[in-house]
């Protein structure tokens, strides 16, 4: 909890920016910047979330950004925070935590585009994108079209790249099409799903519009 010395301000809740997802054994920089109202000079007081601590740290200049670094021995998920005190031992509040996740990271369900209606016996082209917050290479492990028929094991692809796939459906429906991703060390993402609706033969079709010439011609010709 924040406390004056006197009249003396404590130092402004600090700002904390850097890297939120990491690979244990791996030293990532974090930026720490405050204010005091008196242009008091600052100490810092980092809690890493892990069990480690760092602090007092200083003086620094108010209003210099600072740049700290951790390594984080272990997967996991941590929360880093930090405090500031002025040189008169004014301390002020906890920052807003920064929320670090270490180790591998599930890639993000796929994203989905394409028609969501057409006729059956034509060729459909649908567009798969999707991100791995750790960077890696990724499969798309399966693709359901909804009607039986499956995709499976597409890849790799980078992280972010577009992938396209073409289908035919042959019977009419509502068809829910999904996809799930996979990194290289194994992580599956959750679906993602679009639908698509197939309510006209197109080989029917084709026999009406026949039918509709020939009556045409046949009037016509009467």
């Amino acid at each position: 909890m924040a406390r004056k010395i006197g009249e003396n301000q404590p130092p402004n809740k600090p700002l904390i920016s850097g890297p939120n997802i990491g690979i244990f054994n791996i030293q990532y920089n974090y930026t720490i910047f405050t204010i005091d109202p008196e242009n008091d000079n600052i100490y810092y007081f980092i809690d890493w979330g892990d069990g480690h601590t760092q602090g007092w740290l200083g003086p620094y200049v108010s209003g210099q950004e600072i740049i700290l670094s951790h390594v984080f021995e272990q997967n996991g998920f941590y929360e880093i925070k930090v405090k500031a005190k002025d040189e008169n031992e004014a301390e002020g509040y906890w920052s807003r935590p920064i929320y670090v996740t270490i180790g591998n990271v599930p890639p993000d369900e796929p994203e989905i585009s394409g028609p969501n209606s057409g006729k059956i016996g034509d060729s459909y082209e649908y567009t798969f994108i999707t991100n791995d917050k750790n960077g890696d290479d990724i499969y798309y492990a399966n693709i359901e079209w909804g009607e039986g028929s499956n995709t499976s094991l597409l890849g790799p692809y980078e992280s972010g790249e577009f992938v396209t796939v073409n289908h035919i459906w042959s019977e009419k429906g509502t068809f829910t099409i999904r996809a799930k991703a996979v990194d290289v060390h194994g992580s599956e993402s959750d679906w993602g799903e679009i639908r698509a609706t197939m309510p006209r033969n197109h080989s029917i079709k084709s026999r009406f519009q026949t039918l509709f010439y020939f009556i045409k011609e046949l009037l016509e010709f009467i």
